[in-house]
């Protein structure tokens, strides 16, 4: 009986030390209960792909250890691999992005160290919605399920957010109202015009507005309009699950501190300095004829360099923002031939390319697709001019 007596107590003090010194961790529905999951929009960068913005969820678990107990979910993620390199991959329009995990500290050393603005909207979920939202991210880091074909307009790193909502909660999850009563805004307009006008990225501007083909000027409705950052970020600030508001406290992780470069609209000052001089030399074209003779084939030539590039994006099965390009119409890539065709080709040739450019302005006005008049303006112009004498010539 002593040693019996002995040992009973002895196995209680120990059993009472390991409940002190390991205390249990909350398992089940009470695990998600100390969760916490916001939504995390990223300004725009300095890079090129920055220029949308981006956006990410983000997941603290103070039940966790390491790594674990603070995981920024990020849908931005691409791969490169042999012989698909990225520039290979955007060139084609067939980026393959992927869903992955980083810790909050790795987040914040990049965006510290480009200073781009991060603004976080804590989600009010409850235990089981916030479970449903943990086990969908997991389940979509599976090899199997964690890449997708990039999409500008519908499947990207925010639209891939907004789905998470919509498959989760179907009906009962209804966003808040963002686009404005009687206006109609088109995904050319709501991102390419004011975001690389305001960032001074104008080459960038120019490359995609001509490179997006009519599906950029597609009028968006709410669903759509979710790709945008901004507008997700509005979306969920005032949206319910069965009437339970989902939007909670808003807080700046950093504010935007990137300072946008004081750049000239280099394109536009091109475009105007080659119309004036071409204008020149056709009007003083026995003096000027040299002059007339370089501009005219360097018109032609660049045009038909950007018609066999768009030729290319739009045809090609890439990014469906690209196709049914209408810029084609006066970017004619047989214009690089045309230099060396004879007068009486020339003259003909010169006559169609003047109604294709007639065609182009009646698809603006219809608005089947906004060409980027204010940049491209006087390219339209110089080639108004070439056609116009070569054809009287």
């Amino acid at each position: 009986m002593r040693y019996l007596v002995t040992f009973v107590l002895f196995l209680s003090l120990f059993c009472v030390h390991f409940a002190v010194a390991q205390p249990v961790l909350p398992t089940g529905t009470e695990k998600f209960e100390h969760m916490r999951i916001s939504y995390v929009m990223c300004y725009p960068g300095m890079e090129t792909w920055e220029t949308f913005g981006h956006s990410c969820i983000r997941i603290v678990d103070s039940t966790a250890e390491g790594a674990e107990r603070d995981k920024i979910y990020n849908y931005g993620f691409f791969e490169v691999s042999e012989g698909n390199s990225i520039w290979k991959q955007v060139f084609t329009g067939r980026v393959i992005d992927l869903l992955d995990t980083i810790t909050y500290e790795e987040l914040m050393a990049e965006y510290t160290f480009k200073g781009r603005g991060l603004e976080e909207l804590e989600l009010n979920l409850n235990a089981s919605q916030k479970e449903k939202v943990y086990h969908y991210l997991r389940d979509n880091l599976r090899r199997e399920r964690r890449y997708y074909e990039f999409d500008s307009f519908y499947d990207n790193c925010t639209t891939r957010i907004a789905d998470l909502f919509y498959d989760l909660f179907g009906e009962h999850f209804v966003p808040g109202k963002i686009l404005p009563e009687g206006k109609y805004i088109t995904y050319r307009a709501l991102t390419v015009g004011p975001l690389c006008s305001r960032q001074r990225k104008y080459w960038t501007g120019l490359a995609t507005n001509l490179i997006y083909g009519s599906p950029a000027d597609k009028v968006i409705n709410e669903r759509e309009a979710l790709h945008f950052p901004p507008f997700l970020f509005e979306a969920l600030q005032g949206a319910s699950i069965d009437g339970n508001p989902v939007g909670g406290d808003v807080t700046w992780i950093q504010k935007d501190k990137v300072q946008w470069d004081n750049g000239v609209n280099w394109p536009l000052i091109l475009f105007n300095i080659t119309a004036l001089l071409l204008l020149l030399s056709i009007v003083y074209v026995r003096n000027l004829r040299p002059l007339y003779f370089v501009l005219s084939n360097l018109i032609l030539i660049l045009s038909g360099i950007i018609g066999c590039i768009l030729l290319y994006t739009s045809t090609f099965d890439g990014d469906p923002a690209w196709k049914y390009n209408y810029n084609i119409l006066w970017a004619l890539p047989t214009n690089i031939i045309v230099p060396f065709l004879i007068a009486p080709l020339k003259k003909w040739y010169c006559l169609i390319a003047l109604c294709a450019i007639f065609i182009v302005t009646g698809v603006n006005l219809a608005r089947i697709q906004i060409m980027p008049l204010d940049t491209i303006g006087p390219l339209l112009f110089s080639l108004l001019l070439v056609y116009s004498f070569e054809y009287k010539k």
